[in-house]
């Protein structure tokens, strides 16, 4: 996903203008905020289940909602 944040920063280079760079620059800190958020959502769901598979999570589940176990993660 992180393919796209070069294609941007070229293009607010590219233009130049001074209030393309700083556009560029902030829709790169968007995009990179963004992506560590979903990581952390990722790798705690993965701490959590002991498991990459989406399965063992759906399992892990069965007994208690991920809302209860996971509230942090599900407030993100």
């Amino acid at each position: 996903m992180g393919v796209g944040v070069y294609f941007l920063v070229g293009c607010g280079w590219g233009s130049n203008s001074t209030y393309a760079i700083v556009g560029a620059i902030r829709g790169v800190a968007q995009t990179i905020s963004y992506e560590v958020r979903m990581a952390f959502i990722f790798i705690c769901l993965i701490l959590f289940t002991g498991a990459y598979r989406i399965v063992y999570v759906r399992i892990g589940q069965f007994y208690m909602w991920g809302l209860y176990s996971h509230f942090l993660v599900f407030l993100c």
